[in-house]
């Protein structure tokens, strides 16, 4: 026997799912503002949560790395946590000690020097001091420790990949003459150590080229010089090549970037060109961020781009900064006292003028969690209202 439902029923089953779907709604709009709200305001104040004394010199310097802080100078490297104590340490003797990173591997090279040092922060390989046949200009080094350096002899620049923790450490040789190929403006490695990106400036009839050679060390790379491709930039100078991960790397030019892709066949899959110069330029594994103009001239603004060159934003900025890096959702500009934090979403997180001149900032692992380290102290400090 079935029974059907009488009005009165109906209206009391249509007046419930009103209420509900008022209420979902009004959930939905509240969860919506309290997000925004989140991920737009501004914060203008901090407390410390750890702090602690600097036992070094001033002839020392920071840098950001792996959600915390890697320190070198002229006697050594170390990684070391919030309370100033070293986790890991590299010693070495250089007069012109100049630090690259990727993933658990950092390579300190003596600029000028025959030698570079390269260990791995997880204690996976203990660090070790390596000799080379000719002076050592600059060295990249990927996430599997080996090292791509360039030596310098007087007419020709040769980069080499070295393993030195193998018994016969030199794997790769690019040799190349500056009469024909240019001199070297930059190079860089991939993460996997299979890759090297190589830019040069050649001047041939009295005119410059700028070009950009791609190389290939994979197994199933043929040609017997493993260079996969070449670009041409003209005479449009090449400031910076910087490998995004194993299959794109970006070039920065005077008045841009292009994004290459493939590293079996390179091809240009975008290309930036902007207004004005990029006076700076700042990369993480998500966004490529380039600042253009002059506070002074008021033309000053932001560009951000994902990794695959498609523009996300750019908007006016009116900060004074000497600093810029990008970490996570974080845009942080820094200048002797001031420190301006904006999100990658265009929102600016935080400002903040300090009463005491600074010489770091860097994100913590937490969220809102930085550090701030001046002559004296190393501080963990959160931003809040």
């Amino acid at each position: 026997m079935l029974y059907g439902i009488d009005e009165g029923q109906k209206k009391k089953v249509n007046v419930k799912l009103i209420v509900f779907a008022c209420l979902t709604v009004a959930l939905v709009v509240g969860v919506i503002l309290v997000i925004r709200y989140f991920s737009t305001r501004t914060l203008k104040n901090y407390v410390v949560v750890s702090q602690a004394e600097r036992a070094d010199s001033n002839n020392v310097t920071y840098l950001p790395f792996k959600n915390s802080i890697l320190k070198y100078s002229k006697d050594g490297v170390s990684l070391i946590n919030e309370s100033g104590k070293s986790t890991w340490n590299g010693g070495y003797e250089m007069d012109k000690p100049v630090v690259d990173t990727c993933e658990d591997y950092v390579v300190v090279t003596d600029a000028g020097a025959k030698k570079f040092f390269v260990g791995s922060v997880t204690g996976k390989e203990s660090g070790v001091t390596f000799q080379t046949d000719y002076p050592v200009s600059r060295c990249k080094v990927a996430g599997t420790g080996e090292v791509l350096a360039l030596l310098h002899d007087e007419d020709s620049d040769n980069l080499c990949i070295y393993n030195v923790f193998e018994d016969n450490p030199l794997e790769i040789e690019i040799p190349s003459n500056i009469d024909e190929s240019g001199y070297t403006l930059d190079f860089d490695i991939s993460p996997d150590g299979k890759c090297v990106v190589v830019a040069y400036l050649a001047v041939k009839n009295g005119h410059m080229e700028n070009k950009v050679c791609f190389y290939n060390f994979g197994d199933d790379i043929k040609d017997s010089s493993h260079m996969v491709g070449g670009a041409s930039f003209s005479d449009t100078g090449i400031g910076q090549i910087k490998f995004l991960d194993n299959e794109k790397v970006a070039v920065f030019t005077e008045n841009g970037f292009s994004v290459f892709s493939d590293m079996n066949k390179p091809t240009e899959k975008n290309k930036v060109t902007l207004q004005d110069a990029p006076k700076s330029v700042a990369v993480s594994d998500e966004n490529i961020l380039l600042v253009t103009g002059s506070i002074e001239d008021g033309n000053q603004k932001l560009h951000l781009y994902d990794t695959s060159g498609n523009q996300s934003f750019e908007m006016p900025i009116s900060v004074v900064y000497s600093n810029v890096m990008i970490s996570g959702e974080d845009i942080i500009f820094t200048d002797e006292q001031t420190c301006d934090i904006f999100r990658t979403n265009g929102s600016k997180k935080f400002h903040y003028r300090f009463d005491q001149v600074f010489e770091y900032f860097f994100p913590a692992v937490e969220g809102n969690h930085y550090y701030f380290v001046d002559s004296s102290t190393i501080k963990k400090i959160k931003v809040k209202n």
